[in-house]
């Protein structure tokens, strides 16, 4: 099974940086897009700059309710 492509712009935010994701937390705006999914697993777009994060754990995002 392969990355499913989501086409969603509801923003969302990472509230769990770790495994390699800390730079996250001070080099980027904490705002995604989910561009695809896959086993619990979410590739995410940044809302600002474009930078994707090619994987991380699902449950480590939150939606923004802005």
């Amino acid at each position: 099974m392969e990355w499913i492509t989501i086409d969603d712009k509801q923003k969302f935010y990472i509230f769990k940086f770790d495994d390699g994701n800390t730079h996250l937390g001070t080099v980027f705006p904490n705002s995604w897009y989910i561009i695809a999914r896959w086993k619990g697993k979410v590739k995410l777009k940044n809302t600002e700059t474009g930078y994707i994060v090619p994987s991380i754990s699902e449950w480590k995002i939150s939606k923004c309710f802005k």
